[in-house]
């Protein structure tokens, strides 16, 4: 059931000011949440119809006076709120409230959440987008992938090619480029105990690799991966190491800064493996900035569809 929150804006405690984090505090009128912490919610100003992104703090404040209050941050608002009244749509919990050593690490803290929240909102603009697309439309950005693709010298070079299955709100080119190019070795993800490796979907070296798709199966994550863990792996042996990483991404800006799904799998499987990545999005995933936080990883070159 969607949880509603209403509340007029009063005055409050004026220190988020001080770390260039305006808040509006709100004199709750209706609606309660069952569990304290910091949200994601879309704020709705009067009678306004354009919800405005935000976050918000939903509970005791456990690092200053230990009181009970309602806080959001509005994203990119500037406008005066006192005594407006905001209607609150609560979307997902991202946190419990912590009590912090100082008011400083409070607002660092603050400021990462803000930064998650600015990702959360992207993320269901690039979804949306993707929701929105016929299949020819779909069909044109794969057939425009493949091309391009297909003409990079970084990809006609390699042997050892680090792949994904794509998902519906992602570029469907990978099939026809692996039966484009059957003598390349390709590798699938495959989630391991919490943690990222390839592998081949080959079980032998002798087996029929023009359709490779088929070995593919669906894993706990939704996304087609080899079925078993089997000899032909670059983690084991001889450690056949990645020519170029194919990285999927829900969106990503030119300098190479990448917005995924939010498991941190990539970012911590390509801090460890420093081979040539790329991303294929299409136009619409592509920003001139997106937030990063400190363990994100940039890949090597943004393909634009």
């Amino acid at each position: 059931m969607e949880k509603i929150l209403q509340g007029k804006v009063v005055s409050g405690q004026k220190l988020a000011r001080k770390f260039g984090v305006e808040t509006a505090n709100l004199e709750i009128f209706r609606g309660i949440l069952d569990e304290q912490g910091v949200y994601i919610v879309e704020c709705f100003l009067d009678n306004e119809k354009n919800p405005l992104p935000a976050v918000m703090h939903y509970g005791k404040r456990k690092t200053t006076d230990g009181k009970f209050s309602v806080e959001v941050h509005l994203l990119d608002f500037s406008r005066d709120l006192y005594g407006k009244t905001l209607k609150i749509k609560v979307l997902k919990k991202l946190r419990e409230i912590q009590k912090f050593d100082s008011v400083e690490n409070l607002f660092q803290q603050i400021k990462k959440d803000i930064i998650q929240t600015r990702k959360f909102f992207l993320r269901r603009q690039i979804k949306e987008t993707w929701r929105k697309l016929d299949q020819k439309s779909r069909e044109i950005l794969a057939e425009k992938a493949l091309q391009q693709v297909s003409q990079l010298p970084e990809f006609l070079s390699a042997q050892n090619v680090y792949i994904y299955a794509p998902k519906g709100d992602e570029i469907d080119f990978v099939e026809k480029l692996c039966e484009k190019f059957p003598e390349k070795k390709y590798y699938f993800p495959k989630i391991i105990d919490g943690e990222m490796e390839f592998f081949s979907p080959f079980a032998t070296a002798s087996e029929d690799r023009r359709d490779i798709f088929s070995k593919l199966k669906v894993g706990k994550w939704g996304i087609r991966e080899p079925e078993e863990q089997n000899p032909l792996t670059p983690l084991s042996g001889g450690k056949e190491i990645a020519d170029l990483v194919f990285v999927p991404a829900v969106g990503a800006d030119f300098a190479g800064n990448r917005l995924g799904n939010g498991g941190g799998f990539y970012d911590r499987f390509l801090a460890e493996n420093h081979a040539k990545t790329i991303c294929v999005l299409p136009e619409f995933a592509v920003f001139r900035e997106i937030p990063v936080e400190e363990w994100d990883v940039k890949v090597g070159e943004v393909l634009v569809v």
